[in-house]
């Protein structure tokens, strides 16, 4: 059994039947009452992410979980297609468990697959992705100096992100794939 005093980020657990991931928690000691583990877990069956208070001490079943890393080739509309770069197996993901996750997905890229009882679920993404600026609106308000002046603009992968204004079509950028937002210019 996992305690909320086990908790890391990665750690699978099932919570209401349902297999997790944990993507983010925090120890909450408030003035009064009972001490609380804030998370915000994945469904590694739909994909959908909760926000869920747990009380210290709470205990769950593991999952057996297996992490492999692999290549990302392509999607069909249905299912999204992963391949060992070892072996050349090829497995497929259906598309609603991924979720938004697709949209950090780019051909070739290696990512890492989660499976639970040998049956492939998930992906795990890395804390940030390269992506290539397609289009973006090259007018920004110049004489805005009072903060950051942002404009939306539209990845190589369809995801649309607010970037700083001096960001142009065809350069690379670094994304958050947690908060999906921009981090930097990257030097690719």
């Amino acid at each position: 059994m996992i305690s909320t005093s086990d908790f890391k980020n990665g750690m699978a657990f099932y919570y209401n039947n349902e297999p997790y991931i944990i993507t983010w928690f925090q120890h909450h000691k408030p003035g009064k009452g009972v001490t609380k583990m804030l998370t915000k877990i994945k469904n590694l069956k739909s994909g959908k992410n909760i926000d869920v208070a747990f009380n210290t001490g709470e205990k769950f079943e593991p999952v057996n979980l297996e992490r492999k890393t692999m290549q990302y080739l392509y999607e069909d509309g249905v299912f999204a297609y992963f391949m060992d770069p070892i072996t050349y197996e090829q497995i497929e993901i259906h598309l609603e468990n991924l979720g938004e996750d697709l949209k950090f997905l780019k051909p070739e890229q290696k990512v890492t697959i989660l499976s639970i009882d040998e049956v492939a679920s998930n992906v795990e993404l890395p804390k940030k992705v390269t992506l290539q600026v397609t289009e973006c609106v090259e007018s920004v308000d110049r004489g805005n100096t009072t903060g950051n002046v942002m404009k939306e603009a539209t990845l190589e992968t369809g995801l649309i992100v607010k970037v700083p204004g001096f960001i142009k079509k065809g350069e690379f950028i670094n994304v958050n794939t947690e908060t999906k937002e921009y981090v930097e210019r990257s030097t690719n």
